[in-house]
Protein backbone atom coordinates (compact mmCIF):
# COMPACT_ATOMS: atom_id res chain seq x y z
CA UNK A 1 0.00 0.00 0.00
CA UNK A 2 1.50 3.03 -0.55
CA UNK A 3 2.47 5.66 1.50
CA UNK A 4 -0.24 8.53 1.14
CA UNK A 5 -2.88 5.78 0.75
CA UNK A 6 -1.49 4.25 4.28
CA UNK A 7 -1.44 7.39 5.67
CA UNK A 8 -5.18 8.50 5.11
CA UNK A 9 -6.48 5.06 5.82
CA UNK A 10 -5.13 5.35 9.37
CA UNK A 11 -6.80 9.00 9.93
CA UNK A 12 -10.08 7.39 8.93
CA UNK A 13 -12.91 6.85 11.17
CA UNK A 14 -12.88 3.17 10.37
CA UNK A 15 -9.59 2.52 11.13
CA UNK A 16 -9.77 3.46 14.69
CA UNK A 17 -13.06 1.91 15.35
CA UNK A 18 -11.03 -1.04 14.38
CA UNK A 19 -8.86 -0.58 17.02
CA UNK A 20 -11.73 -0.86 19.70
CA UNK A 21 -11.89 -3.97 21.71
CA UNK A 22 -10.69 -5.27 24.55
CA UNK A 23 -6.88 -5.61 25.23
CA UNK A 24 -4.96 -8.04 25.67
CA UNK A 25 -3.30 -8.75 29.28
CA UNK A 26 -0.60 -9.94 27.79
CA UNK A 27 0.39 -10.97 23.99
CA UNK A 28 1.70 -14.60 24.14
CA UNK A 29 2.38 -17.42 22.17
CA UNK A 30 1.70 -20.83 23.83
CA UNK A 31 4.58 -23.49 22.87
CA UNK A 32 3.66 -27.10 22.69
CA UNK A 33 6.79 -29.30 21.42
CA UNK A 34 6.97 -32.33 19.41
CA UNK A 35 6.74 -35.11 20.77
CA UNK A 36 10.02 -36.62 20.91
CA UNK A 37 10.37 -40.80 20.18
CA UNK A 38 13.40 -41.29 22.79
CA UNK A 39 14.02 -44.31 20.18
CA UNK A 40 14.72 -41.84 17.22
CA UNK A 41 16.94 -39.92 19.55
CA UNK A 42 19.01 -42.81 20.73
CA UNK A 43 19.31 -43.96 16.98
CA UNK A 44 20.84 -40.21 16.78
CA UNK A 45 23.38 -40.32 18.58
CA UNK A 46 24.07 -43.47 17.41
CA UNK A 47 25.15 -41.84 14.01
CA UNK A 48 21.32 -42.83 11.86
CA UNK A 49 19.79 -39.87 11.00
CA UNK A 50 16.30 -41.14 9.54
CA UNK A 51 13.59 -38.94 8.00
CA UNK A 52 11.12 -39.79 5.95
CA UNK A 53 11.94 -43.45 5.22
CA UNK A 54 15.48 -42.52 4.22
CA UNK A 55 18.02 -43.07 6.70
CA UNK A 56 21.66 -41.69 6.14
CA UNK A 57 24.68 -42.59 8.63
CA UNK A 58 27.17 -40.39 9.87
CA UNK A 59 28.89 -39.44 13.33
CA UNK A 60 26.71 -35.88 13.32
CA UNK A 61 24.32 -34.22 11.42
CA UNK A 62 24.89 -34.86 7.70
CA UNK A 63 24.35 -31.18 6.60
CA UNK A 64 25.16 -31.55 3.13
CA UNK A 65 24.02 -35.15 2.44
CA UNK A 66 23.44 -36.32 -0.88
CA UNK A 67 19.61 -37.53 0.33
CA UNK A 68 15.70 -36.11 -0.87
CA UNK A 69 14.78 -32.19 -0.51
CA UNK A 70 12.06 -33.91 1.99
CA UNK A 71 14.93 -35.41 3.96
CA UNK A 72 16.96 -32.52 3.95
CA UNK A 73 14.00 -30.03 5.19
CA UNK A 74 13.31 -32.43 8.01
CA UNK A 75 17.34 -32.17 9.19
CA UNK A 76 17.27 -28.60 9.20
CA UNK A 77 13.64 -27.74 10.53
CA UNK A 78 15.25 -29.38 13.79
CA UNK A 79 12.03 -30.90 14.64
CA UNK A 80 14.29 -34.15 15.88
CA UNK A 81 15.44 -31.48 18.78
CA UNK A 82 12.53 -33.18 20.52
CA UNK A 83 13.50 -36.76 19.91
CA UNK A 84 16.95 -35.98 21.50
CA UNK A 85 14.94 -34.41 24.51
CA UNK A 86 13.12 -37.79 24.89
CA UNK A 87 16.24 -39.45 25.65
CA UNK A 88 17.22 -37.17 28.25
CA UNK A 89 20.66 -38.42 28.89
CA UNK A 90 23.62 -37.07 29.51
CA UNK A 91 25.02 -37.25 25.70
CA UNK A 92 21.64 -36.32 24.62
CA UNK A 93 21.94 -32.46 25.65
CA UNK A 94 25.80 -31.93 24.83
CA UNK A 95 24.42 -33.71 21.55
CA UNK A 96 21.47 -31.47 20.59
CA UNK A 97 23.71 -28.27 21.57
CA UNK A 98 27.28 -28.73 19.35
CA UNK A 99 24.86 -29.72 16.29
CA UNK A 100 22.34 -26.53 16.78
CA UNK A 101 26.39 -24.65 16.69
CA UNK A 102 27.73 -26.77 14.04
CA UNK A 103 24.45 -25.60 12.10
CA UNK A 104 24.88 -22.12 12.73
CA UNK A 105 28.43 -22.10 12.15
CA UNK A 106 27.75 -23.31 8.76
CA UNK A 107 24.41 -21.73 7.06
CA UNK A 108 22.92 -18.15 7.26
CA UNK A 109 19.38 -16.96 7.58
CA UNK A 110 19.62 -16.02 4.08
CA UNK A 111 20.69 -19.68 2.64
CA UNK A 112 18.18 -21.63 0.46
CA UNK A 113 17.78 -24.54 2.86
CA UNK A 114 17.64 -22.02 5.97
CA UNK A 115 14.97 -19.70 4.62
CA UNK A 116 12.08 -21.72 3.66
CA UNK A 117 9.35 -20.38 5.83
CA UNK A 118 7.85 -24.00 7.44
CA UNK A 119 11.57 -24.56 7.92
CA UNK A 120 12.66 -21.40 9.63
CA UNK A 121 9.53 -21.28 11.67
CA UNK A 122 10.01 -24.85 13.07
CA UNK A 123 13.59 -24.08 13.77
CA UNK A 124 12.78 -21.25 15.87
CA UNK A 125 10.86 -22.91 17.98
CA UNK A 126 12.51 -26.03 18.71
CA UNK A 127 15.64 -23.88 19.80
CA UNK A 128 12.93 -21.78 21.71
CA UNK A 129 11.19 -24.50 23.23
CA UNK A 130 14.55 -26.53 23.88
CA UNK A 131 16.89 -24.14 24.88
CA UNK A 132 14.28 -23.62 28.13
CA UNK A 133 13.78 -27.05 28.33
CA UNK A 134 17.94 -27.68 28.92
CA UNK A 135 18.28 -24.62 31.03
CA UNK A 136 15.76 -26.47 33.36
CA UNK A 137 13.15 -23.81 32.95
CA UNK A 138 10.44 -25.25 30.64
CA UNK A 139 8.83 -22.46 28.28
CA UNK A 140 5.13 -22.33 28.04
CA UNK A 141 4.87 -19.16 26.38
CA UNK A 142 7.03 -16.80 24.78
Amino acid sequence: MPQGLRALYRSSAIYHLSLMGRVPRALSLPLEPWPGDARRGEALLGGEFRFLNETVHAPSPPWHANASAEWQAALHGFEWLGDLAAVGSDAAWPAARAWTEDWAGLFEASAPISRAGDRTSNRALAWLYYSQLHNGKVATTV
